[in-house]
């Protein structure tokens, strides 16, 4: 099965690109894999790494967004279409 590999940062123009290419892959019979690239911010005063906790908090709660991103895509496609995500 052929892919539609579709970026995503969450904004509303990503959203809607993400249901274009949810209902081109649903009528052309193709998978979708949803990606977010995540950039581990740096502290406001330095140009030092999060604190590791806090790193992971942030990440636990992109992958909780892009997760329910893929759940609204499998409902939009009526699970016609298979969604994958990646962050």
């Amino acid at each position: 099965m052929k892919n539609i590999l579709v970026p995503t940062d969450f904004s509303a123009e990503s959203i809607n690109a993400v249901e274009y290419a949810a209902d081109m892959a649903s009528s052309l019979n193709l998978s979708l894999n949803l990606v977010h690239i995540y950039q581990p911010p740096t502290s406001a005063y330095a140009e030092l790494p999060m604190p590791p906790v806090e790193m992971e908090k942030s990440l636990d709660e992109l992958e909780a967004h892009l997760e329910q991103l893929r759940l609204s895509m499998e409902k939009r496609t009526a699970g016609k279409v298979p969604v994958k995500m990646e962050l």
